[in-house]
């Protein structure tokens, strides 16, 4: 039996014998506040005027964490330096009808964007999946979003986001 405390990061092994207890420590890359977009304010900023790259799954919309004329600061990234992605998931009952699905599709969305490099960045991406997402397998939307941080990566280097010179670093 094996047993995770999401507190200290433990993972607890219990072999055959209840007696054996082996800790292993556990580094827990979550999703925080700091890496999300919270506020309609800061959705709107990014459906505004975005970068965007699509495919068949999803589309991916990408704005720079700049402060432009009449916003505040807090309105960009409240309490935070700008040099964090944020994400922010517009999964509509379109795209998939059950929650089960939405809820599916987000933990796919999140999990890439937790592996991907470009959380260093300081941009804002909203993600909007398609129909489709719902009846592909897991194994494709995952390929899918890969390719989506990949042109994201194309984009910055053609000089299209604007971005900092640390992101030729990454990947």
């Amino acid at each position: 039996m094996i047993s995770v405390h999401r507190n200290t990061g433990l993972l607890q092994v219990y072999p055959n014998s209840p007696r054996l207890v082996h800790q292993v420590s556990l580094s827990f890359e979550g999703f925080s506040r700091r890496h999300r977009l919270t506020r309609a304010t800061q959705y709107r900023r990014v459906f505004a005027k975005p970068t965007k790259s699509s495919d068949r799954f999803f589309t991916l919309l990408v704005r720079t964490q700049q402060v432009a004329d009449g916003e505040t600061d807090n309105d960009v990234h409240p309490g935070l330096s700008p040099s964090h992605a944020r994400l922010g998931l517009a999964i509509s009952r379109k795209c998939a009808a059950t929650a089960v699905g939405r809820n599916r599709i987000k933990r796919l969305v999140r999990e890439s964007f937790r592996t991907c490099d470009c959380r260093t960045w300081p941009i804002d991406i909203v993600i909007m999946c398609r129909p489709a997402a719902s009846r592909a397998n897991n194994a494709d939307l995952q390929h899918s979003l890969h390719r989506l941080w990949t042109k994201l990566r194309e984009l910055e280097c053609a000089g299209l986001l604007n971005c900092s010179s640390a992101l030729t670093n990454s990947w």
